[in-house]
């Protein structure tokens, strides 16, 4: 299983202007390194491979498969929540021919761990694959909404406050603490 960003975010989470009066800076000779700033947190906590586990900024991804799961495992779990649409389920037949899954035959559920779930639906089953290790590729959005205001305001403020201490350590050659930061944000980090 793997998981591609095929269309990425079109908005930062926290914009220059937010960071900048959160931060008290009121000139513009630090708008690079403060846009550097907020961009590495936002991919330690949200990129690809991030931390929270969580998208932030609508985009698209792609969950990457070498087949559809037996019934029993409860369906394909879409990673990097909060889910917003399915977009297309496209699968190699068992003669290696792409096929796109009727969108008739699915259907999408919340489990109880608050990830999204695609499953066929009563009466259908998932199709035989070729053998291959991107068999199914499942391209969905996900992300709180287009703009960064739309992001859980609480995850905001924690990269603010992660963004501040790295700021305010910037000259000193300390560090950030990242256990801090892994505490502001655990309270949004998902598990999957």
């Amino acid at each position: 299983m793997s998981l591609h960003v095929i269309t990425p975010a079109t908005e930062a989470v926290v914009s220059l202007a937010e960071a900048k009066a959160y931060l008290r800076v009121d000139h513009d000779d630090d708008d690079t390194v403060i846009t550097t700033m907020v961009a590495a947190v936002t991919d330690w906590t949200a990129g690809p491979d991030g931390w929270l586990g969580r998208s932030l900024v609508l985009h698209t991804l792609e969950l990457r498969q070498p087949s559809f799961p037996a019934y029993c495992y409860g369906g394909i779990i879409l990673p990097r929540p909060p889910f917003n649409a399915l977009e297309s389920i496209v699968y190699l037949d068992t003669d290696s021919a792409e096929q796109t899954l009727s969108s008739d035959v699915y259907t999408t559920y919340k489990g109880g761990d608050g990830l999204t779930r695609v499953s066929p639906v009563d009466g259908e089953s998932w199709p035989a694959t070729a053998d291959h290790p991107e068999a199914v590729k499942v391209r969905y959005a996900a992300g709180y909404g287009d703009a960064g205001t739309d992001v859980d305001p609480g995850i905001r403020q924690a990269l603010l406050m992660t963004v501040a201490s790295m700021y305010d350590a910037r000259e000193s050659g300390l560090t950030i603490n990242e256990q801090m930061a892994r505490r502001l944000f655990s309270p949004y980090r998902v598990y999957c």
